[in-house]
């Protein structure tokens, strides 16, 4: 991925959801995100997922570039973690 594909669905979106705001794309992504876990060999539900999150993020100023940095930060920070047990929906969360 990358700035100028993020770009052309931040215009693509931008012009197609003229109405739309922040929170409703957040809104969309959940669906998407249901419809990914109903699904989640289809790789379309996962471009979907990057579509929405991809647009809203460059709606707020954040480039892939700059995501991708945040990336190498986050696993950082990850990685040093402890994590607990699955609990009883199978996620795993950081002690805090």
């Amino acid at each position: 991925m990358d700035n100028k594909t993020q770009t052309d669905i931040w215009e693509w979106a931008t012009n197609t959801f003229p109405h739309g705001d922040t929170q409703g794309h957040l809104n969309h992504l959940l669906t998407e995100v249901q419809e990914l876990k109903e699904d989640p060999k289809d790789i379309l539900e996962y471009a979907d997922c990057m579509i929405i999150l991809l647009h809203v993020a460059r709606t707020n100023g954040i480039t892939v570039d700059m995501l991708a940095d945040a990336v190498k930060i986050k696993l950082g920070i990850n990685r040093k973690r402890k994590w607990t047990p699955p609990d009883e929906n199978g996620a795993q969360r950081h002690v805090k």
